[in-house]
């Protein structure tokens, strides 16, 4: 038997339909560019046991031309011109079907199993699909006794196979077979993967269960279980713990199970991706996609071409999953605010009627706007941000308390007249004096005011709480042992549950803080004092006492 047409597919068992209609359609380019005569093809055919490949090729471009008389040819009992007869036509493909019942006949009766290796093969490249066809590709699959038969018979099934359950169940048998031909096991899981990329929906969940359970068997020959994995990549019905029995896969050691499981994951995860289409379910798949690419990271291989695309794909694929996730977002965000567009117009008007009634209401005072899991709530959580960053609205939640805050202050008995707004006073470390008036016209920074008993110190924080227009407490220093924030809270009659929203007031400048007679507490009490000015340092606090030894806050003028 003359061998030198023999295809590398043919001695290994394996045949990639897309590169036959690759080739096919290459012919046909070609064929329209130089179409033969059939004088030509006449010629070809007289010397056909002799034909050398490049004039194989060339009969091969002649096309529908030479298809006639190549059926002629399949007729001949010269097996070898059966065979190179067979060949040219599988070159030929889809233009060929004028040749699809003799080479039916040949696939069925054919005594050398060479011809009918090839007929099989023919039929697959030409793909006439028909049901003979198919029962022809059956039979011979089934029943051949020649493994290249039935490896070429199982290729063409695929090729024309249209998804038919019965063919599938067909090769899924032998692929089940432990007993079966390796190599026809093996493709039968190409075919069967084949059809799945054709037909995707025709592969169902069991099947896949099927496949898992091939790849899962560490004793199972590696040629199947990569062609099960490949097979496993071209179908849509991808179970949820396909992706970690894969993962489990490239640990096989061996190239071609490692290369169709990177493929398959990479496959997977661009899945994982249409599938994501909430925010909990890309959170759930991107924490399944960063395992795959773990995985494909430590796998070895890193110069192979399909696996480095597959990690890159898998990168990308992590990075658009980013963006949709970003994307969903805003999208979610959006149709939120224009579809509660009334209630984002009422809810500020609400919180508005709640700041008008606020004074008059010790209710709405401590539920509303002191209790800061309300606030927060059902103040969307701008209400107290707003209310801290506006003047306005800081005087106004402080308005109630206005008596209580400077109640220690006895404005009521204040005699301006004892005032002594020219009493001068000067920066401690410098000589130069000025008047009290000038030096300190309103509480503003944080400033120690000392001097000797008598001299008019509390004078003057009576005089500048009544004269100010802003928000003020006066506090006696033996007040603030437990603490200046909880000093200033008893002073709210309870209502200021939220000490944190409190000290934000403060820090904001929305409460000026008068402490009267630091002298008179301990040394305990006046470092809690100095800790709380430290802290506050962009608060205006004025703190009065007599001439002693301690160490003043660091932030403070004296």
């Amino acid at each position: 038997m003359n061998q030198k047409n023999r295809r590398s597919f043919v001695s290994f068992g394996f045949l990639s339909f897309g590169l036959s209609a690759a080739l096919v359609f290459q012919n046909g380019a070609v064929k329209a560019q130089s179409p033969c005569t059939q004088s030509e093809v006449d010629q070809f055919l007289k010397q056909i046991e002799t034909l050398e490949q490049d004039q194989i090729d060339a009969l091969s471009e002649c096309g529908s031309v030479a298809v006639c008389p190549l059926v002629n040819a399949l007729s001949s009992s010269n097996a070898q011109v059966v065979y190179e007869a067979t060949n040219v036509l599988y070159a030929i493909g889809p233009d060929a079907t004028q040749a699809v019942p003799k080479l039916v006949e040949i696939l069925l009766n054919h005594p050398k199993a060479d011809n009918r290796e090839y007929a099989a093969l023919a039929l697959q490249s030409i793909q006439p699909s028909d049901r003979a066809t198919i029962d022809a590709l059956l039979q011979a699959f089934e029943q051949d006794l020649s493994s290249s038969v039935r490896q070429a018979a199982s290729q063409g099934l695929a090729a024309n196979s249209q998804g038919e359950r019965y063919v599938i169940d067909i090769l899924f048998g032998s692929l089940t077979n432990n007993e079966d031909d390796k190599l026809v096991r093996s493709l039968a899981a190409f075919s069967i993967g084949e059809i799945a990329a054709m037909h995707p929906d025709s592969i169902t969940d069991s099947d896949i269960q099927v496949l898992l359970k091939i790849i899962q068997n560490d004793q199972e020959e590696r040629r199947v279980i990569g062609n099960s994995i490949r097979a496993i990549a071209q179908s849509n019905a991808v179970d949820e713990n396909t992706d970690d029995v894969l993962i489990k896969a490239l640990q096989y050691q061996d190239e071609y199970v490692s290369q169709q499981a990177a493929i398959a994951l990479s496959a997977i995860v661009e899945q994982f991706y249409d599938q994501s289409n909430t925010l909990d379910q890309i959170a759930d798949q991107k924490g399944k996609i960063i395992q795959i690419q773990d995985a494909l990271t430590t796998l070895a291989g890193v110069d192979d071409p399909d696996i480095k695309e597959a990690r890159q794909r898998v990168e990308t694929t992590l990075e658009n999953l980013s963006l949709k996730r970003r994307t969903l977002i805003l999208e979610t965000t959006q149709r939120w605010l224009i579809g509660n567009r009334a209630i984002w117009i009422l809810h500020p008007i609400v919180w508005l009627g709640l700041v008008w009634a606020y004074p008059k209401s010790r209710q709405i005072q401590a539920f509303f706007f002191w209790n800061k899991h309300i606030r927060a709530v059902l103040g969307c959580w701008y209400v107290g941000p707003v209310i801290t960053a506006i003047p306005f609205l800081r005087r106004r939640l402080f308005a109630p308390f206005k008596e209580s805050l400077l109640a220690d202050a006895k404005l009521d008995i204040f005699d301006p007249q004892a005032y002594f707004p020219d009493s001068e006073v000067q920066l401690k470390g410098t000589h130069q004096t000025q008047p009290l008036a000038k030096a300190l016209p309103e509480i503003k920074g944080e400033i120690i005011l000392e001097g000797e008993s008598g001299l008019g110190k509390t004078m003057l924080l009576r005089h500048l709480v009544k004269q100010t227009k802003r928000v003020t407490v006066y506090l006696p220093a033996y007040k603030c042992e437990k603490g200046v924030i909880e000093a200033i809270q008893a002073k709210l009659h309870g209502q200021a549950q939220d000490a944190e929203f409190l000290r934000h007031l403060i820090y904001s400048g929305a409460l000026d803080i008068c402490i009267d007679g630091l002298n008179e507490v301990g040394a305990d009490v006046r470092a809690n004092i100095t800790a709380f000015v430290e802290s506050y340092f962009k608060g205006n606090i004025l703190i009065t006492t007599q001439p002693l030894l301690w160490n003043p806050p660091s932030t403070a003028k004296t």
